[in-house]
């Protein structure tokens, strides 16, 4: 046996965990297909893209956590309930009344006894001067146990 050592020809490096991506690298805006910003997370973790768009919702940063959100899968459709809703609520607060309309009825057509999607669509449709189109969804939101 020889008296030498192993000496690796290149350094060897420690394993180093993956850097948490900043919000400003987060919140960089990529273009959709349709031309359209949305925000893609690069992390790729949809848990960790929903709990950002809860913190950029918390913050009043709605636009920005709608967006996030559409970047999770491209369309609302293939998002959990849970994204679903917060995206027909971030569309609502920034005034996307048209896609609040949308994503609320999307959810009601999943689900027909979800009180806050009859709720967000009573409203949406309220802010957007659709009064008698709202009426009956107002009831709606009533009779699952709304108070509106």
């Amino acid at each position: 046996m020889s008296d030498e050592t192993f000496e690796p020809t290149t350094p060897m490096k420690a394993h180093e965990p993956a850097a948490t991506p900043t919000m400003e690298q987060m919140l960089g805006a990529a273009a959709s297909p349709s031309g359209l910003h949305t925000i893609t997370d690069p992390s790729g973790d949809p848990y960790e893209t929903l709990r950002t768009a809860k913190e950029l919702f918390d913050t009043r940063k709605y636009t920005e956590a709608a967006r996030l959100i559409e970047g999770m899968t491209g369309t609302p459709e293939g998002a959990s309930r849970d994204a679903r809703e917060l995206l027909a609520r971030s569309y609502y607060h920034s005034a996307q009344l048209t896609k609040a309309t949308v994503a609320a009825r999307e959810l009601l057509d999943v689900d027909p006894t979800n009180v806050d999607a009859a709720v967000l669509l009573a409203r949406s449709l309220e802010r957007a001067g659709k009064k008698d189109e709202a009426a009956p969804v107002r009831r709606l939101a009533q009779s699952l146990g709304a108070d509106i």
